[in-house]
């Protein structure tokens, strides 16, 4: 399983598919160094709309709601289909 958190792009280079290609090279990554992985999940605010297009773009499917473990808003669970 490879959990992916922390994903940023400045906001001066946002919509030029940067976060697609951030996670894609996660993944790549992942791989080249030999860890195979059948899972790939992240969590994103659910406020946060910018990126979880950019995480739908990507392939990742919603999976499930949770209280954040940073605070008190709510996190959606959301892996690769």
């Amino acid at each position: 399983e490879l959990a992916i958190s922390h994903v940023k792009v400045n906001e001066k280079h946002m919509n030029r598919g940067l976060g697609k290609l951030l996670l894609a090279a996660a993944e790549e990554h992942s791989h080249r160094i030999g860890w195979r992985c059948n899972n790939i999940y992240l969590s994103v605010l659910k406020a946060n709309e910018r990126a979880r297009r950019c995480y739908a773009k990507a392939g990742f499917k919603f999976e499930s709601s949770r209280t954040a473990s940073w605070g008190e808003e709510e996190a959606e669970s959301i892996r690769v289909a």
